[in-house]
């Protein structure tokens, strides 16, 4: 298997949010070694990723979120500051996500105000990421 480094199929986790799967990894791999069960690495990877992967691709997470968004979601009046001072020094703003309009809207609302559209030069949501960039 490539799976242990060679070549491009290894998986990095580099952003916050690889967090969640990182912690998921972690805790179970800590559960199995301490408890002396046998597994299987790759089958670990693959069934964690998978389920992180279900619960963010059929929307459950965007609903446990929309439903508390003052636990999930921190007001931004620093954010909101420093994009409307970008914005009124001509500098060029996107947004990039891989969440539906409607979510982004509710919790960019939450975070920034009504008009954070304003802000931005570019919107685009449901982008696949990161195939987006790699046009895989």
């Amino acid at each position: 298997s490539d799976f242990y480094g060679k070549g491009p199929s290894m998986k990095q986790f580099m952003d916050i949010f690889s967090l969640p799967e990182m912690t998921l990894l972690s805790w179970v791999n800590d559960y199995f070694n301490t408890h002396n069960i046998e597994y299987d690495p790759v089958h670990l990877f693959r069934d964690v990723s998978d389920a992180v992967t279900s619960v963010h691709v059929k929307g459950m997470m965007y609903d446990w979120i929309e439903k508390d968004l003052e636990k999930y979601i921190l007001h931004g009046d620093e954010t909101y500051a420093v994009l409307n001072r970008l914005s009124n020094n001509g500098k060029k703003l996107f947004l990039i996500t891989n969440s539906p309009f409607n979510f982004v809207d509710k919790g960019m609302k939450h975070m920034v105000g009504k008009d954070w559209r304003d802000l931005f030069d570019l919107v685009i949501v449901q982008a696949d990421k990161p195939g987006f960039f790699t046009d895989k």
